[in-house]
């Protein structure tokens, strides 16, 4: 509705997609977003560029994207090579166009319980999930198992807006197993499959998996 709302009014979405590099993966991710955004009738727009570019040119990409009214979201694929200061690239990007909400202002909003701007998709849709099934976070335990900052930190947060109790558990946890099965929902970010087994778990527990 929102997109054909757009339409209306002569403003096509235009997301841009900054890629380094070919790895496989990133190869992958890209291909399930174009063939969504094209679904959608969201237009993207391709900047690929060499693993070994210069950290200024990958910048001045970024500015002319920020600079552009007709784009109006900008991804960038991460991690970012060993030669980039990959936060400072970040904190390039408009906090309007960033929509994988991986700016410090962007953090910030979250934070900060603001409904403007963007937060990290993947902990955004933990919690629409959790409205989608009516699963009630108010007053409820929840146990997050890790502590990125595209999932873990920022899904804590989300979950305490809803006046959930908040765990946040990772490696250096004691007894993780024993702290994870406290929760009436567990979320398991921890990045690393088969982590979470029947040890982690309760019967009457809501879970999560913020896999791949």
């Amino acid at each position: 509705v929102a997109l054909a709302a757009l339409k209306t009014q002569r403003i096509n979405p235009t997301l841009a997609l900054v890629r380094l590099g070919n790895n496989p993966d990133d190869l992958a991710y890209e291909a399930s977003i174009i063939k969504k955004a094209q679904s959608m009738g969201i237009q993207i727009l391709g900047c690929d560029l060499a693993s070994d570019v210069d950290q200024k040119e990958l910048e001045s990409h970024i500015n002319g994207f920020n600079q552009d009214p007709y784009v109006h979201g900008i991804l960038l694929f991460r991690p970012l090579p060993a030669q980039m200061d990959e936060q400072a690239v970040l904190n390039m990007i408009a906090p309007d166009k960033d929509v994988d909400g991986v700016t410090e202002a962007s953090m910030g909003k979250v934070y900060a319980g603001s409904r403007d701007g963007f937060g990290p998709c993947t902990a955004e849709s933990v919690i629409a999930i959790l409205k989608h099934y009516d699963i009630p976070m108010a007053g409820k335990r929840a146990v997050v198992l890790g502590r990125s900052l595209v999932i873990g930190k920022p899904v804590a947060m989300m979950l305490l807006g809803q006046n959930a109790t908040v765990t946040t558990c990772h490696s250096k946890t004691q007894d993780l197993a024993a702290e994870c099965r406290r929760g009436d929902i567990l979320i398991a970010a921890v990045g690393k499959g088969g982590k979470v087994d029947a040890s982690y778990v309760h019967d009457d527990q809501v879970v999560s998996d913020c896999g791949i």
